[in-house]
């Protein structure tokens, strides 16, 4: 199974929110990863530069003190990236001081903000969840099934929850921004049966929290006209970079495959051979 990041669920979950209005806004989001698959920790940061408003725009690439992160064109105006780093210390190496953010286009422009990461320590991160179930490796799950978790203990209650599971061929996710969770839920129903094999299941809760960016959006070249996403719970005046902090979970289990079908000349092939065999 393909190692489940923030990158393979951002643009679904799209923060754990709405999806971006029409402003330009740059979204930055900071999970740990804990993958029952690949049992070593991970830090991962995923960046969405959303700029709608702005014609002639063709790219973009952000430039940190330490790391250089790539933006693919997801369409919509929007360009996303994504980092992995296997520690803490790692990740406010590459990403602690100023961020460049560089457009490029008929409007070219390079915009700036700061983000003290090396104020962020494990505790930031909203607690992992516990217990998921059914639990990693388990075997004969029936294909309609409730999916629980234990809600973790933190300092503050989480912006966001979203819960998914994956089989391959069907895809199925619930979240408190849509209100098809709430905040409080540690249980799930999908609404279709499981795909048939492996399956798996992820839980991830966020917050929003802006005391680790340093300063607006600032435009040095181009006259971009930058604002607060659309969805930030802690929008005000200034256009401030929409800052995630949150932790995944994954889990992995095998669903009961379906029963043998078979076709009515499979039957009447066996009702033959059956008949050879009668003295």
């Amino acid at each position: 199974m393909k190692r489940r990041t923030l990158s393979s669920v951002f643009l679904m979950m799209s923060l754990l929110v709405s999806a971006a209005g029409a402003v330009n806004s740059v979204n930055l989001v900071v999970h740990r990863v804990d993958d029952a698959f690949f049992p070593e920790d991970q830090f991962v940061v995923g960046l969405d530069v959303h700029i709608p408003n702005v014609a002639g725009v063709m790219g973009t690439n952000v430039v940190t003190s330490g790391a250089s992160i790539s933006l693919e064109d997801k369409g919509d105006a929007m360009w996303f990236g994504e980092a992995s780093y296997d520690s803490l210390a790692s990740l406010k190496t590459a990403l602690h001081g100023s961020w460049m953010i560089n457009i490029t286009g008929d409007l070219a422009s390079t915009s700036t903000f700061m983000f003290d990461a090396n104020a962020i320590n494990d505790g930031d991160f909203f607690a992992t969840p516990t217990g998921l179930a059914p639990a990693h490796n388990t075997t004969g799950t029936p294909k309609v099934v409730v999916l629980t978790w234990n809600d973790p203990t933190g300092v503050s209650t989480p912006d966001g929850l979203l819960v998914l599971v994956d089989g391959g061929a069907t895809f199925q996710q619930a979240n408190s921004a849509l209100g098809t969770l709430s905040i409080s839920d540690t249980s799930w129903s999908p609404s279709s049966p499981l795909d048939p094999g492996l399956n798996e299941f992820s839980v991830v809760y966020g917050n929003f929290d802006t005391r680790y960016l340093v300063g607006d959006l600032s435009v040095t070249s181009g006259g971009i006209t930058w604002a607060d996403s659309p969805f930030d719970p802690n929008s005000d005046a200034n256009a401030t970079p929409l800052l995630g902090l949150g932790s995944m979970t994954n889990v992995g289990f095998d669903v009961v495959p379906e029963p043998v079908s078979l076709t009515p000349f499979v039957l009447g092939s066996i009702v033959l051979l059956r008949r050879s065999r009668t003295p």
